[in-house]
């Protein structure tokens, strides 16, 4: 008896599309979490140092601050997982 073993699948070109994509998708995540923590720490920065802000931009600074490390987050864990 003959028995006929799977070749392994080769990818299609959608397939490694899809996976750029994914690595570029990964990278704006960097790209964003790097630029929302530099705004946001900006801000946070000259309220410190004695700007005169609303409670309103202060909390759209540390909303920043957090998107941004979430952001950062993201990034990192998806290159532990891959």
């Amino acid at each position: 008896m003959r028995r006929h073993f799977a070749s392994p699948k080769k990818l299609s070109p959608i397939v490694i599309n899809e996976m750029t994509a994914a690595r570029r998708k990964n990278y704006f995540n960097l790209f964003l979490g790097i630029a929302f923590l530099g705004y946001g720490g900006y801000r946070i920065y000259t309220f410190i140092t004695g700007a005169e802000y609303t409670t309103f931009r202060i909390i759209i600074a540390l909303g920043f601050i957090i998107l941004g490390g979430f952001d950062l987050y993201k990034f990192f864990r998806k290159d532990a997982e891959e």
